[in-house]
């Protein structure tokens, strides 16, 4: 069996569909930007964009108070993953904190 690994590859661009950490994700029009459920209930990072066989898996974890909420936790409310089908999106830009 083999297993491949996100490796550094380089730079890539925002809207590029390959894997990739940080930036900004490529999402639907209309998708909303998720929020922490767990302590501090801010905008969530956007963490990874791993293309899929069935689309994109976007990647989202808490880090407005690094060590306050659980993002480790899958059901802590601290991080959230999005399976957007196929390749029709758009670059989202992340909301700004207040």
């Amino acid at each position: 069996m083999q297993t491949t690994l996100m490796i550094y590859d380089g730079t890539a661009s925002a809207d590029s569909d390959v894997p990739r950490t940080g930036g900004v994700p490529l999402a639907p029009a209309g998708f909303t930007w998720p929020m922490c459920g767990c302590f501090c209930g801010g905008p969530l990072q956007f963490f990874a964009h791993l293309p899929a066989e069935d689309g994109v898996l976007s990647v989202f974890l808490c880090q407005n108070d690094p060590g306050a909420c659980e993002f480790w936790d899958a059901s802590s409310g601290a991080n959230r993953v999005y399976l957007f089908p196929g390749r029709d999106c758009s670059r989202w830009l992340c909301p700004r904190r207040e």
